[in-house]
């Protein structure tokens, strides 16, 4: 699996990330995309596939990608808006639609595929490592072109 685009930002404040890694088709088993976004995400930092123990607050020892749902855009869409509406957001809402309105800017381009969307709110507590500096940690799979859309606060 290559590495085709990299593309990581955060706000001014400093209260949200977001980073987008699209990869070449060859894929042995889905948790292998995030293994990959882990070292790009670390930019050159040197580990080993073996090592690799997390992804954000994710325990991929734990974490079985293969037996999650996979939906399409327009319910990945409804998902997020159910997470904005959220009543535990503070300042960093803003920075969480800003930065997932930039990633998905042309809807046209996600129409046909499944996705996969990981919210470390959404999972059970056994799948977070400790300790969590994650205030938000939301991860979307685009399984048609290998996307690894993460966002973040921490």
């Amino acid at each position: 699996m290559e590495l085709i685009n990299n593309h990581w930002e955060t706000d001014s404040s400093a209260l949200g990330f977001y980073c987008v890694n699209q990869y070449s088709n060859k894929i042995n088993y889905p948790k292998e995309l995030l293994i990959e976004s882990h070292f790009t995400n670390l930019k050159g930092k040197s580990h080993s596939i073996e090592k690799v123990s997390h992804y954000g607050p994710l325990d991929l020892s734990r974490l079985d990608i293969e037996n999650l749902t996979q939906i399409t855009f327009d319910e990945v869409i409804k998902n997020m808006h159910k997470v904005f509406k959220e009543a535990n957001w503070g300042d960093d809402l803003p920075v969480l639609k800003e930065h997932f309105n930039k990633s998905f800017k042309t809807q046209e381009q996600f129409n046909k595929g499944l996705f996969t969307i990981i919210n470390q709110d959404y999972l059970p507590i056994e799948l977070i490592i400790k300790p969590n500096f994650y205030s938000y940690f939301i991860c979307i799979i685009s399984w048609s072109n290998l996307k690894v859309y993460t966002f973040g606060g921490d």
